[in-house]
């Protein structure tokens, strides 16, 4: 998971590097154009609804950002093998924090792809 962490900053402060956009820090705002829908709990965003096609799993934010020390916990049903985020805001998304979902472990073969229009498309595995 710390390598995961790791490749996931370095491609986003390469972003950081190349884009001139303003960073937006500690957020995951839902756009409302998919019935995404996101709570804070303490350092954690619980994120869960979405679009389900399928095992695709899609979701659109406004900004999607996650510090150091923080959270973004997909709360989706075990049959999903991948998890889209669109991130439809001008802000440069930032993610230092970890990536979380229900079927998260060891050999769970569940990807998880995030697109930022200010940003190229990037790809964690869990």
């Amino acid at each position: 998971m710390q390598n995961l962490s790791i490749w996931i900053t370095t491609i986003f402060a390469i972003s950081l590097t190349l884009f001139d956009a303003k960073s937006t820090h500690s957020q995951v705002i839902p756009d409302e154009t998919v019935d995404s829908r996101v709570t804070s709990q303490g350092n954690i965003f619980l994120i869960e609804a979405g679009s389900v096609r399928g095992r695709n799993l899609f979701h659109s934010f406004q900004g999607f950002s996650v510090p150091t020390g923080r959270t973004a916990y997909f709360n989706n049903v075990a049959s999903i093998q991948n998890i889209f985020s669109r991130v439809t805001g001008n802000s440069i998304s930032i993610i230092n924090g970890t990536l979380q979902s229900n079927n998260t472990g060891y050999c769970s073969g569940l990807n998880y792809y995030v697109e930022n229009r200010v940003t190229p498309l990037s790809r964690a595995m869990f």
